[in-house]
């Protein structure tokens, strides 16, 4: 195991250490981990997660070619950084800069070390600097609402361990903040709707956005952050009634009972079976229809140019999709790691354009490029929340 992934280790050894609430701010946070010594390149099979099944893929994921394309995808996201450290423009702003910031921890970057150092610790800065306007822990902005919240506290608990010590404190508090907000906003069905309210209503909970809360509490809980027991039980009962005998996941849960919704089961299921590994059920029936789900939507879909690819089972959520499904495709580990990665992969590189983007078509290439680099980066192990 490099020395780095070592450290990223010792960071993350705690699984779920539940408590009442959100530890006060301020506590001592992990220590930096050191910059890496060259570019990312792909870790061996003892590298994976405690208790993820080894894959015959391990270590081989990604060849030179796929290397080079992932570097000059991230050079594009790098350059398209705004002056005030942003992404996304007039679209997302805090989600899109969240999100590129863990591109670059993808790759191995921290904070002002790495090839791209500088551009994540703009990320950085402008990510504190929307926690700093009084909003009670609230990180959501205009359309992104209740998603960029939940991608900033993720970006903060994974990059809370990487910050020198004088920053180290900001980020932990910040992140306190964010934590807190997401457990004071959960509704009566155990998820989170577009705004930070309990009440969520008659629309229920969205599983696209209680996704975005559930990572971020995981994360945070790695980071030191003790996250009530209860809260997640009452996540862990949402995401279950979600989940159809067919495997596939609903868009919301209404009255503690899955929506009738028959647009787009593939995004949602990927991020419900996602969200299942997460929250540590890993024996839950649920899962394992929702893993077959995956199967069965990906092998059908066939390569990159017969009949649309993955593109196909989600044309307006394409990147969101493959971003959550790589994720839990990387949790199930095993044959399903060394079966279906490889077909996330060639489908998300046959889409990458010449200037080495993603284009998702309404943040500027902005958010498509970083899920699609998150996803494809994977392999290198270099996010904390794939260490667990």
């Amino acid at each position: 195991m490099s020395a780095r992934l070592a450290t990223i280790a010792a960071l993350t050894a705690p699984l779920w250490g539940f408590a009442g609430s959100a530890s006060p701010a301020g506590q001592d946070a992990p220590p930096p981990v050191a910059p890496p010594s060259q570019e990312a390149t792909p870790t061996g099979p003892t590298d994976g997660p405690a208790g993820r099944p080894h894959s015959a893929l391990d270590g081989q994921e990604l060849d030179d070619r796929h290397r080079a394309r992932i570097r000059k995808g991230l050079q594009w996201l790098a350059d398209a950084q705004a002056t005030d450290g942003s992404y996304g423009r007039e679209h997302y702003p805090i989600a899109c800069t969240a999100l590129a910031g863990l591109a670059f921890l993808s790759a191995g970057d921290v904070p002002d070390r790495g090839p791209r150092g500088p551009v994540l610790k703009r990320c950085l800065e402008y990510l504190l600097q929307q926690a700093a306007i009084p909003k009670m822990g609230y990180l959501g902005d205009v359309g992104g609402r209740m998603y960029s919240h939940g991608f900033a506290a993720l970006f903060f608990a994974e990059v809370v361990g990487m910050v020198e010590a004088a920053r180290r404190e900001e980020v932990s508090r910040s992140l306190h903040m964010a934590v807190h907000l997401i457990e004071r906003t959960q509704d009566s069905n155990g998820g989170w709707y577009y705004e930070p309210n309990r009440n969520s209503g008659s629309h229920g909970a969205d599983i696209s956005v209680t996704i975005c809360q559930v990572m971020a509490l995981r994360a945070a809980q790695g980071a030191g952050v003790a996250v009530s027991r209860d809260v997640v039980d009452r996540a862990v009962r949402c995401v279950k009634a979600a989940c159809k005998p067919d495997g596939h996941f609903v868009y919301r849960v209404v009255d503690g009972q899955a929506s009738t919704d028959p647009r787009n089961p593939f995004p949602r299921s990927a991020a419900g079976t996602c969200m299942l590994y997460m929250l540590g059920e890993y024996d839950a029936p649920e899962l394992k229809l929702g893993l077959g789900y995956l199967r069965k939507s990906i092998a059908a879909a066939g390569g990159p140019t017969a009949n649309g690819g993955l593109q196909a089972l989600s044309p307006q959520f394409y990147h969101y999709a493959v971003y959550y499904a790589a994720l839990a495709i990387f949790q199930a580990g095993g044959s399903d790691w060394a079966t279906y990665f490889p077909r996330i992969r060639d489908d998300l590189m046959s889409r990458q354009l010449e200037d080495g983007r993603w284009d998702e078509g309404f943040t500027h290439g902005h958010l498509g490029t970083a899920m699609a680099l998150i996803a494809l980066q994977i392999p290198y192990r270099y996010l904390p929340i794939l260490q667990r």
